[in-house]
């Protein structure tokens, strides 16, 4: 058993290392760092994941990471308050994994990603993981009105607006995305106009 954690974290470890990620070829390096008890591990997969999004050929490199079954991971490492930087780099991960295909949003959605980003936007402290999180959120909403809705729904607008009207605790940037997203929220056609009571 311990032989196999250290053939594990070993992997892990190289995979960190190298310089460059493919995907599905590194899935299982990835799959050990990111379940890895240790934390300088599961910070740098992430950080390398979001990287590997940034890319070009976003559909196909969306495909490959939801491939990892990461979504639950992502709304764990969301809701780890005491670790900031893991919050907002995996909120980052959810941005643009939202930027891809309808398909992406919508296992986002399905995955219940988007309750845990409010909840965490409601109750973190930290300006740059509240920001990501609106810009995630705004994604998401841009991306058709049924998810606009579910969104609505789920009481995202009351803490955009206490941003919003707090806006001189929170840098130029926060306020920025703040505004883009609450546009997203009320942005509707002639047939999918938000309800007035959501907004």
């Amino acid at each position: 058993m311990q032989q196999k954690y250290w053939e594990k974290t070993t992997m892990a470890y190289q995979f960190v290392k190298s310089r460059c990620l493919s995907l599905p070829q590194h899935a299982h390096a990835v799959y050990n760092a990111l379940h890895s008890p240790v934390r300088q591990l599961r910070l740098a997969a992430v950080v390398r994941l979001r990287k590997y999004l940034s890319l070009q050929n976003v559909d196909e490199r969306v495909d490959n990471v939801l491939a990892l079954n990461i979504i639950p991971l992502l709304i764990e490492f969301l809701e780890s308050y005491h670790d900031n930087l893991l919050q907002y780099e995996t909120a980052w991960i959810i941005t643009n994994i939202a930027a891809g295909s309808t398909q992406h949003t919508e296992a986002l959605v399905a995955g219940d990603v988007t309750r845990h980003l409010i909840k965490v936007l409601s109750t973190s402290t930290n300006i740059e993981v509240q920001t990501q999180i609106i810009w995630a959120l705004g994604n998401i909403a841009g991306d058709g009105a049924v998810f606009r809705d579910i969104i609505l729904s789920a009481g995202v607008l009351d803490p955009l607006l206490y941003i919003l009207t707090h806006y001189d605790k929170y840098d130029y940037m926060a306020v920025r995305i703040t505004v883009w997203a609450t546009a997203n929220m009320c942005r509707g056609c002639r047939c999918s106009d938000p309800s007035w009571s959501l907004v």
